[in-house]
């Protein structure tokens, strides 16, 4: 059965990396040990094999933390350019939802009517849809229409604040 390599990128590559050199140094440190026949020298080298295994472990982890301590944390003027791209998206996010409106209108016969869809944000999060309407004097009559067609299908709260 052929062996199958993880392909997980420069980290499993590391971790390989790091297991090899913990198996090799056992390896070599088993062999030195089966080598030493003086009991008197035999302590202070299991001594020293012991440190070298050690090492061989704590090395790699000391680079890790090395590696997190380099690591850049945003400023504040960084996360304005994220609250700039949360403004770009709101508004791109409404251009659509008001642009779906009045297409799901004409869909159904009505034309002639000009929808701005807000979103409503509390603590960080969008929680609803406000859609705002505004009717021409041919769809005065068909406002309760609108009003249904929106909140039903779009699931928006509808209101019409230019009558």
């Amino acid at each position: 059965m052929p062996v199958r390599r993880l392909n997980g990128g420069e980290n499993t590559d590391s971790v390989f990396s790091w297991a090899g050199c913990i198996v090799f140094a056992c390896a070599a440190v088993s062999v030195a040990d089966m080598l030493i026949t003086d009991s008197s020298v035999a302590k202070t080298a299991r001594f020293v094999f012991g440190v070298i295994l050690l090492c061989a472990v704590i090395v790699p982890v000391a680079s890790v933390v090395e590696t997190l301590g380099k690591i850049d944390i945003p400023s504040v003027s960084e996360y304005s350019e994220s609250e700039d791209m949360l403004m770009l998206q709101k508004e791109t996010a409404e251009k659509r939802l008001s642009e779906l409106a009045e297409s799901t209108l004409e869909k159904k016969g009505i034309t002639g009517v000009d929808c701005k869809a807000n979103l409503i944000c509390s603590d960080g999060e969008f929680t609803s849809v406000r859609c705002s309407v505004q009717l021409d004097s041919n769809n005065k009559s068909q406002r309760n229409k609108v009003t249904e067609i929106i909140k039903n299908e779009l699931g928006m709260d509808v209101d019409f604040p230019y009558e």
